[in-house]
Parts: structure tokens; sequence; C-alpha cells
């Protein structure tokens, strides 16, 4: 995976703010969460992206105030023009086998770590997203 980096952003807000994570946000009522993904991307990173595989799915327990749930995806840049947005103070690209800027979450470090040593992840099947939102 040599040359293959990793989009990240500086959180503007609590959790982690001051730290670095990769994009993530939400899920509304009516989305998918592969919409979702694709609109999180956007709003935080002002960038177009075809989501290809999924590499994991984790809890994340932050804080008794903060508990996630991760869907971990692979994107490619599909459009758009790189700019942070959102609740996030700046976004940059950064080599997926490091050096990484300080992590706000230990689960996004182990995926990108898990994807760094080859784990591509699962195709995904767009059969059962938001129709409006695939070609």
């Amino acid at each position: 995976m040599a040359g293959t980096q990793v989009l990240l952003g500086k959180r503007g807000g609590e959790p982690g703010q001051g730290t670095w994570s990769l994009p993530s946000g939400y899920i509304e009522y009516e989305d998918d969460f592969l919409t979702t993904a694709i609109r999180e991307v956007k709003e935080e990173t002002g960038l177009d992206v075809a989501v290809e595989a999924v590499i994991n799915v984790v809890s994340s327990f932050v804080t008794p105030r903060f508990h996630f749930l991760g869907i971990y995806v692979v994107a490619r840049v599909v459009g758009g023009e790189l700019q942070a947005g959102d609740d996030l103070a700046a976004v940059a690209w950064y080599p997926v086998s490091g050096p990484l800027p300080e992590m706000g979450f230990e689960e996004d470090v182990s995926i990108i770590e898990m994807y760094a040593q080859g784990f591509a992840g699962l195709p995904v099947d767009t059969d059962n997203a938001t129709p409006d939102n695939w070609a």
C-alpha cells in the first residue's frame, strides 16, 4: 500500500477537540449508512466520493457521554475541492503507513493500520442504498 493516503480532519469540537480523526458524522433517519458516508465526507472535506468497500464496524466507547457505532469505509475521490467544513478546523492527507498526527480515537488508528497492512475491505452492496444517491 506504498503511496496510499488517508484523509484526516482536525476536530473543531468535542469529543477530541484539537486532535485528528477520520471524517465522520451522524446518520439521518431517512438515510442508509452509505449515503451518510458520502454526505458526511462532502460536509466535512468538500470532496465528492464513491464508497468502494466496508473495512469494519466498531463500537467506540469514547466517554460515558459519547458512545458511537463506527462504520469504516474505503472511498475514492470523484470530485469536489478539499477544504475543512462542518466541525473540522483543518483537513489533510497523510500516508497510511504514517506518521499520523495526534489522533483523537484509538479505533481510527486501528482501522488505518489494518488498511495499511493490506486489508482492502469488503465490496459494498448498493442494492439497499437510498436510490436517489446512487447512479
